[in-house]
């Protein structure tokens, strides 16, 4: 769990490091390095936890650091390390995808279905999206759940629209025994 100050000083990071890097013209390369460091800690349990060792010498972390990202990125992430705030790379690098995402107008969609949508179908509900939200660019995240039974849940940011047939029968059980 993140504490609410790291949270904080995350996306401070986030905000002056895409300041220097849309003022450098380097934002599209900052921006691969946080995906491939956020994808990498993702998956990389031990890594994770590597990052978050307070005994790691700045030259260790620099290390570290020259594995993940390009020569050329490598001063970026060296503000990083010289503030001492390498233990929460991992928020950074999420707060800055979030920062550049809302910058350039993509929004990440996360919909959960009990069927794979078809092409005819994510295009409508893309067209809704763009009516509601503006002229945006969605990275759409589909999963399956069967125990959906038919509609879909919507994740957008922070908000969740359930559409489920679940859902909705689970409503009219609860409002039936109330």
């Amino acid at each position: 769990m993140v504490s609410s100050d790291n949270y904080k000083v995350a996306k401070n990071y986030a905000q002056a490091l895409l300041e220097i890097s849309i003022q450098e013209k380097k934002s599209d390369d900052v921006y691969k390095s946080f995906l491939k460091i956020k994808n990498v800690l993702k998956e990389e349990i031990f890594l994770k936890k590597l990052f978050k060792n307070p005994l790691l010498t700045r030259d260790d972390q620099r290390q570290i650091i020259s594995l993940l990202v390009s020569k050329k990125m490598e001063p970026f992430f060296s503000i990083i390390i010289d503030k001492k705030r390498f233990n929460i790379l991992e928020e950074i690098a999420h707060a800055f995808i979030d920062k550049m995402d809302s910058f350039v107008h993509v929004t990440n969609l996360r919909i959960e279905t009990a069927h794979l949508l078809t092409e005819k179908q994510k295009e409508t509900l893309l067209e809704k999206l763009k009516t509601l939200i503006g002229p945006h660019t969605f990275h759409i995240e589909e999963t399956l759940n069967p125990r959906l039974f038919g509609g879909f849940r919507l994740k957008l940011k922070d908000k969740m629209l359930d559409l489920s047939l679940a859902t909705h029968a689970q409503n009219i059980l609860q409002g039936y025994h109330a």
